[in-house]
């Protein structure tokens, strides 16, 4: 590899505003990766399962009152 390409990755080490921006560029495509994960689990039997426990939940939180 060519030190050519390497400068401009390597250039996030010394130079902070670089180097912010990255952190937030991975921060943002993580966040989009995890909303749309969780819109596809939702849609999943997982959603039927959970309705159910939030049920037995709200049961046993009303006995306890």
């Amino acid at each position: 590899i060519r030190s050519g390409l390497l400068a401009p990755v390597h250039s996030s080490a010394t130079d902070d505003t670089r180097g912010r921006f990255l952190w937030r560029f991975f921060l943002i495509i993580t966040g989009i990766s995890l909303h749309l994960f969780y819109q596809m689990k939702q849609q999943a039997s997982v959603r039927r399962t959970y309705i159910k426990e939030m049920v037995v939940a709200r049961r046993t939180l009303v006995h306890l009152r």
